[in-house]
């Protein structure tokens, strides 16, 4: 199956739009040249359009994508009544890149998982670039032909170039998630599981003056404590029992250094039953007592609140 791929690190240039409705049964698409990319989404009846010596036939809901060509002619082959939207961009990679489709997308790295991440960003896990057919059928057309309604009132209403680029980029966004819906499906899900990885590292985070347990965790979120821990080991390489001990320790070494709260005041502020149970898990998680570390690592003491 042949396609191209078009780099959308940065947003594609917009050209121009707009919808053509055929005026008899007996239009035929006249002969033209194209410097561009064009995307063109049928609405109604079939399209007969010839481009670098291949015959296209294009019906309702379907698309087609022609690739600029300084030598290419788009002329056509059949007499139809027909309605299509199109639009014409540039990719800011101005080489052409053609593909073959028919086996997987090319595997994009995923990148380590970390707790220690912006307030509300998600992990980048795909190169920039959208992987689509020459042609096909589209599952949701009507989405697509919305989003091109859009581009067209944006520009009558006079928004910035850039602006346009962006929405011409969502366009293009849109029909490659409708085409690999299914191939998606495995991203999709991936990116949910990182996601309730984030929340549960927020939660952990909001609720170290508990006693909290995994089942604790897995409650809150509706999970089988089991297929939680399985989850989070995959994502994080620990159990997720460690990682509540590890941050329970994290909170309880800055308490050690940075207040003088003493050891059961410690404890409390950790949600632990009494001093002795916080002492004994403190030295079964960092191979020394709570006051051993105090004196060998504190860089400052709070004498005054």
């Amino acid at each position: 199956m042949l396609g191209y791929s078009i780099d959308v690190t940065a947003p594609v240039r917009y050209d121009y739009t707009g919808k053509f409705e055929a005026p008899s049964p007996l239009w035929r698409h006249e002969d033209m040249g194209l410097g561009d990319w064009e995307l063109i989404v049928m609405t109604e009846g079939t399209l007969y359009l010839s481009y670098l010596g291949e015959d296209h036939t294009v019906g309702e809901g379907e698309y087609l994508l022609l690739p600029p060509s300084a030598d290419g002619r788009r002329v056509g082959f059949r007499e139809s009544r027909c309605s299509f939207y199109w639009m014409h961009f540039q990719s800011s990679d101005r080489e052409v890149r053609e593909m073959d489709l028919a086996g997987p997308l090319p595997a994009a790295p995923t990148p380590p998982i970390s707790p220690e991440r912006p307030v509300g960003r998600l992990p980048d896990e795909n190169p920039a670039v959208l992987y689509l057919p020459q042609a096909g059928a589209m599952p949701d057309a009507e989405r697509l032909l919305v989003m091109l309604r859009q581009l067209q009132d944006a520009v009558r209403s006079g928004y910035e170039r850039f602006a346009l680029g962006y929405l011409a980029t969502g366009v293009l966004c849109e029909l490659y998630h409708q085409v690999f819906q299914e191939k998606t499906s495995a991203d999709i899900a991936d990116h949910a599981r990182r996601q309730l990885y984030y929340d549960i590292v927020d939660y952990v985070n909001l609720n170290l003056a508990r006693n909290l347990k995994v089942q604790d965790v897995a409650r809150h979120f509706g999970y089988n404590p089991k297929y939680l821990s399985q989850l989070f080991r995959a994502l994080a390489g620990e159990s997720l029992r460690a990682f509540i001990v590890g941050k329970r320790m994290e909170r309880a070494n800055w308490l050690l250094t940075d207040t003088n709260d003493t050891v059961g005041q410690v404890a409390a502020a950790l949600g632990f039953r009494d001093a002795h149970h916080f002492m004994r898990a403190y030295k079964d998680a960092t191979g020394m007592t709570p006051t051993q570390y105090r004196n060998a690592y504190a860089k400052r003491m709070l004498f005054h609140r």
